[in-house]
């Protein structure tokens, strides 16, 4: 349910309103997976580099495996940030 919920509100814009959901999502005990790092880091795209890196490193922390999704968002964030 969070992932569906985060992705309504990366699609509406609300980072603000992911971003408490993401919090409330961890302090309920429940650990995000790769669809949800996918999403949040999908949100902050190239406006906010050093934040999809800290996703992308805790993604790793966490043991989860990057998957073409995580590595299409990186890509995509990565050259729209050289622009």
């Amino acid at each position: 349910i969070y992932n569906a919920l985060l992705q309504l509100c990366a699609r509406a814009g609300e980072k603000n309103q992911a971003e408490t959901l993401f919090a409330e999502m961890k302090t309920a005990g429940i650990a995000p997976d790769v669809v949800t790092y996918t999403v949040m880091m999908k949100m902050y795209g190239a406006s906010k580099v050093k934040q999809v890196e800290r996703l992308f490193q805790a993604l790793r922390d966490a043991g989860i495996q990057p998957d073409k999704a995580v590595y299409s968002v990186l890509i995509s964030t990565f050259s729209a940030a050289r622009q």
